[in-house]
């Protein structure tokens, strides 16, 4: 049948008469296994009688119609064969037991309850005949329940988000192609003394010529920089401001895996303010930044660019770490999340102090040597050597290690009473010592352990180095990842 023989059925079937001569069917095609039915679409000239005893009987039609729709109650005229046949009780069960069931359903739904901490919430549901815009007839209950509690988070962001800045900084650079301009960077802060004292990422600020902090309130100041470090990538600057909120410090030696961590920056240097939340997911992490190998924490919070120099928090809301960088692939590209890195804040006490009086990190103990870390078997065969550890590439001429009688090609493994494993802990455990301090240090030599005494000269690294990335900028202990083959042969 084409679109023809349908449009010819549909004027047919608008004038189809039914057993009372209404026209009320307005369908299209019925198919069926014996072919088309078809009805007569011209209206009967005359009046019509049914006889006496006459029940008309279902159609093909409404047969099958009623497998889509609910169930009709047809006319029964006769009582005897709806009697007989059993139809009757049946359609009107039916009909009953639907009726009864949707009743059921649609109460069961709208009145259910809901129950909360103990607190029953009932919501009920009227529906409206109106549907020409007028008023609804939806009725809501509001819960009763104003009792709702703050949670550990909530207590430690409203107690320590107002010492967590905004930091941006313009700085003055030259391109051959562009000339002289302008580039802005943005980072986070926090604030340590009520007076305007506040920490960052050295490399948040480092070449800036202005620095502009801006407070929880909304207020902007002109931060000088007092002083930074490239070593632990540090920075203090100071703010002409009072009565500000301090960060107090924790213990971040005192840390465990799996302790909350809360992070407060300034991600994308636009959403200041951001609060994320995780664990500490691991300790002395040692993590290499742009050649700079540092030992940090681990956090699954979510870092941004824009959180550097943001406040790490613990669950008591203390100060643990500094968010330094998050990494966002490895080394095959492949994409990873959830692996933010932060300073411990017990490396950054050690130095807030010579910061604040001399602008730099002064009487830093240093061995004058140049490491290399030797930590695959493919670095064993490159540089010809036995065992893994910390090495020792070349050695300044009246340094402390040459005084002391330190060789190329020595194998730390101690300084004083604390094992070396890496750059990064030598590092650390140099931060415990002084210029002019003496400690025994214990090296591998030719196959046999050795104890010789150093005494420590003070670190000539230039901790204002422009370099803040480049762990080489301190001279006196540097990681050093050329080809050292010649020096251990």
């Amino acid at each position: 049948m084409d679109e023809r023989d349908l449009n010819k059925m549909d004027n047919g079937y608008e004038n189809m008469p039914t057993a009372n001569g209404a026209q009320d069917m307005n369908v299209r095609d019925i198919s069926s296994s014996s072919g088309q039915f078809q009805y007569n679409a011209s209206a009967p000239s005359q009046p019509y009688s049914m006889p006496e005893n006459y029940v008309q009987q279902p159609s093909e039609y409404d047969r099958y119609v009623s497998q889509f729709n609910t169930p009709q109650i047809y006319p029964v005229q006769n009582a005897d064969y709806a009697k007989k046949t059993g139809k009757g009780k049946k359609i009107a069960l039916i009909a009953c037991s639907l009726a009864l069931a949707l009743c059921l359903g649609i109460g069961g739904g709208i009145f259910g309850t809901y129950i909360v901490n103990g607190n029953s919430i009932t919501a009920s549901n009227v529906s409206s005949s109106k549907s020409n815009g007028g008023s609804s007839d939806l009725k809501i209950v509001q819960s009763s329940n104003t009792n709702k509690g703050t949670t550990a988070i909530e207590n430690v962001v409203s107690k320590v988000k107002d010492s967590v800045v905004e930091i941006t900084t313009e700085s003055t650079s030259y391109d051959a192609f562009y000339g002289q301009y302008v580039s802005q960077g943005a980072g986070s802060g926090v604030i340590i003394s009520a007076d305007g004292y506040i920490i960052t990422n050295n490399h948040v600020i480092d070449g800036a010529q202005t620095v502009t902090v801006k407070t929880t309130d909304g207020k902007s100041y002109k931060a000088n920089v007092i002083g930074k470090d490239s070593v632990y990538d540090v920075a203090l600057l100071k703010i002409d401001a009072s009565n500000l909120t301090v960060a107090s410090f924790g213990d971040s030696d005192k840390l465990n895996v799996g302790e909350t961590a809360i992070a407060i920056g300034n991600p994308l240097g636009a959403l200041g303010g951001t609060v994320t939340s995780g664990i500490v997911s691991a300790l002395n992490r040692e993590i290499k930044i742009d050649g700079k190998t540092m030992e940090l924490l681990q956090t699954d919070a979510a870092v941004n660019p824009g959180n550097s120099g943001g406040g790490l928090f613990d669950a008591n809301g203390d100060l643990i770490g500094i968010v330094v960088a998050k990494s966002t692939s490895t080394s095959s590209g492949a994409a990873v999340e959830g692996l933010g890195f932060a300073i411990p804040i017990n490396n950054v006490k050690g130095i807030i102090d010579d910061l604040k009086e001399n602008g730099k990190v002064t009487g830093r103990a240093a061995l004058d040597v140049t490491l290399v870390d030797i930590d695959s078997e493919s670095k064993m065969v490159q540089y010809n050597v036995n065992e893994q550890g910390v090495y020792i590439a070349s050695i300044e001429e009246n340094g402390a290690a040459k005084r002391a009688g330190l060789k190329v090609g020595d194998r730390i493994t101690k300084l004083g009473d604390t094992e070396i494993k890496s750059v990064s802990s030598l590092k650390a455990a140099l931060m415990e010592y002084k210029a002019g301090d003496k400690a025994d240090i214990t090296v591998s030599r030719d196959g046999s352990e050795q104890k010789i005494s150093v005494t420590f000269s003070e670190s000539s690294s230039d901790s204002e180095s422009s370099n803040s990335n480049n762990f080489n900028a301190d001279g006196n202990y540097k990681y050093y990842d050329g080809n050292i083959y010649d020096f251990f042969n």
